[in-house]
């Protein structure tokens, strides 16, 4: 909830970095997929790619590859993102 709603930047990576701990389970897995939907911070966005990439999680490459067609995600995003894809494949 936190990550999703909290109106402070930092809180939100906060949250990202505490999630980490519990990557193994599927609902947080699940929920960090969901999370990179809604998020418009460039520096969110780029946490949760790492975040993602580190915990190899290949069912968010659907999400990675709409991240990509975002017309309003930042290029460097972008950049990180395609960067992201070719390590999960």
């Amino acid at each position: 909830d936190t990550l999703n709603n909290d109106p402070n930047i930092n809180v939100r990576l906060s949250a990202i970095e505490a999630l980490y701990l519990f990557s193994d389970s599927p609902l947080v897995k699940s929920g960090l997929i969901e999370a990179l939907k809604k998020q418009s911070s460039p520096l969110v966005q780029v946490a949760l790619v790492d975040l993602l990439v580190k915990i190899r999680e290949k069912r968010s490459i659907k999400a990675l590859r709409g991240l990509l067609k975002g017309q309003k995600t930042d290029p460097e995003v972008k950049r990180f993102t395609k960067k992201g894809i070719e390590r999960l494949l």
